[in-house]
């Protein structure tokens, strides 16, 4: 069991559990813009504890640390998507889809602006962005050769 002193001692250590993402599938982010990842170590203990015992299990605990973490990438994608996003319309436009790191470098296996406009309404909102990177980072680490 984790109890909060030593939750917190791992925090301070900079330590976290590594997830095995590889093994099953992430669920999707949520498409609304992503709350303040910053909380207060009680806060963020209280929020692990599911069953309120005042102790972490190691499943609590990974669970909590996944969670945090897939907030965290929500956060960074949105912080992303705003600075892309030049006319603050709150989506992409495709003059500012044609802008995208991942659209320039891609050459001709880049995405395309028709393949990432799901709902066709010639603008990128927050879920299409969202849905955007990560078959791109799908994509990315298929074509990755393997480590011995």
């Amino acid at each position: 069991m984790i109890t909060r002193t030593n939750l917190f001692f791992a925090m301070a250590l900079g330590l976290t559990v590594a997830a095995s993402a590889q093994a099953r599938p992430a669920a999707a982010p949520a498409a609304a813009a992503p709350a303040a990842v910053a909380e207060t170590p009680e806060a963020m203990f209280q929020n692990m504890d599911k069953n309120n015992d005042k102790m972490l299990s190691l499943d609590e605990f990974k669970a909590g640390i996944e969670a945090r973490n897939r907030a965290m990438i929500v956060a960074r994608l949105h912080a992303q998507f705003k600075s892309m996003d030049k006319n603050n319309s709150g989506a992409l436009e495709p003059t500012e889809f044609y802008e995208l790191p991942m659209v320039k470098s891609g050459g001709s296996n880049a995405p395309t602006f028709t393949s990432a406009d799901t709902d066709k309404d010639q603008k990128l909102n927050f879920k299409e962005y969202v849905a955007l990177v990560a078959k791109y980072a799908e994509s990315r680490a298929t074509a990755a050769p393997s480590k011995p």
